[in-house]
């Protein structure tokens, strides 16, 4: 419900690994100025086959690999590949709810255990300088009570635990945060960064 996947999913296209290296390359140049560079932004990284050669791809290029993932993925083995290869620049999880019944409801899967087992393997290794743990919701009381049930549960981990209240995605759901009145020029946010301003977007098309 959070996400745009879930109104408006796309075809699935991988792009050619050939190109996907050219384009890191690229970016290269501009390194001194990339505070991250993230596989995908719109679906699970993790689902790509090539996941560990992409983030091997970035450091080789001198860049600082971002991982944004729910962590049905992120397996023991690929977390043990990950740190061989030097680890990440930053880690995401992307957790709302230790209840099995609402994470099944709320993803479309039921997956939660997996997602766990997976977690308690990763979190108390040097997996990247920065590991966050972001619970998502609505701010009302189950999802403050999910905050604190998640915070508890990784307590003393190297996750931080955040708190984070959904939005509309500028219109695009119908759920969330949303301003009084809808703005009509393009501007920035505060939201990990302004999208439109500090976010260089490539599909995987290449466009």
């Amino acid at each position: 419900y959070f996400c745009p996947v879930s109104i408006a999913p796309r075809e699935n296209h991988f792009m050619p690994t050939e190109m996907y290296e050219r384009i890191v390359g690229e970016l290269s140049a501009y390194r001194s100025t990339i505070e991250a560079v993230f596989m995908i932004n719109y679906n699970e990284p993790t689902a790509d086959p090539r996941f560990v050669d992409q983030v091997r791809a970035i450091r080789r290029a001198g860049l600082p690999p971002g991982v944004l993932t729910n962590g049905t993925g992120l397996t023991p083995g690929r977390v043990d590949a990950l740190l061989e290869a030097g680890g990440l620049r930053f880690l995401s999880i992307n957790l709302s709810t230790l209840d099995r019944e609402k994470y099944a409801k709320d993803r479309g899967q039921d997956q939660l255990q997996m997602v766990l087992k997976n977690l308690d393997y990763a979190k108390d290794k040097a997996l990247a300088e920065q590991m966050d743990m972001v619970v998502l919701g609505t701010g009302n009381e189950n999802h403050k009570r999910d905050f604190e049930e998640i915070t508890a549960r990784f307590a003393g981990s190297r996750f931080t635990v955040k708190y984070f209240e959904v939005m509309d995605r500028a219109g695009y759901l119908q759920i969330g945060a949303k301003p009084a009145q809808p703005i009509g020029k393009l501007r920035g946010c505060e939201n990990v960064g302004s999208r439109p301003f500090q976010h260089l977007h490539i599909t995987p098309h290449a466009k």
